[in-house]
């Protein structure tokens, strides 16, 4: 048995699950004390769950999206104590590690209540909402990279993505 494997995980609402092919992973919502920056990975063939490691992770937050990309969940947005993200974190399961989303640049505007999907080279954010005047059909693009996400927005009524997308600054 893992050493940190536990019968279940906190109790939650308004959180981002992803399926790696072998496990879900659950991760950030509201618990009991507010907003969570925890999650964990739950194995359905041996029905049991590990803890996330918290160190790295994103601010605590809700309303948030994840993806699965293949090798990383990438979680973005969302809001939480301190407003509004225009943030995010990637997770290796692998590693048990996070790592942030560039910010500053091309980072889409803040907001909540997106939708996400990843294309096999981008997790596309759409919609949501935040500070007053953001377009509910803000399209945002968090392309991956090898080392790190990088994001870029296109604001109007196209819902088509720009044929290169510019790399935000870290």
């Amino acid at each position: 048995s893992h050493p940190h494997q536990q019968l279940s995980l906190d109790p939650r609402n308004d959180h981002t699950a992803v399926w790696t092919g072998t496990r879900m992973l659950v991760w950030g919502g509201t618990g009991a004390s507010g907003f969570l920056n925890d999650g964990g990975s739950y194995d359905p063939s041996g029905i049991s769950w590990t803890p996330l490691t918290t160190t790295g992770a994103p601010a605590a937050r809700h309303f948030h999206t994840a993806v699965w990309n293949g090798t990383w969940m990438i979680v973005w947005g969302g809001d939480g104590n301190s407003g509004y993200f225009d943030s995010g974190g990637r997770y290796d399961p692998t590693a048990d590690g996070w790592s942030a989303t560039s910010t500053g640049g091309n980072v889409p505007v803040p907001r909540t209540y997106h939708t996400a999907v990843w294309t096999g080279t981008r997790m596309i954010v759409w919609g949501g909402g935040g500070k007053p005047g953001v377009p509910g059909s803000a399209v945002a693009a968090i392309a991956s990279e090898r080392t790190r996400p990088i994001a870029t927005s296109v604001f109007g009524r196209s819902l088509s993505m720009p044929s290169t997308m510019r790399p935000m600054i870290p």
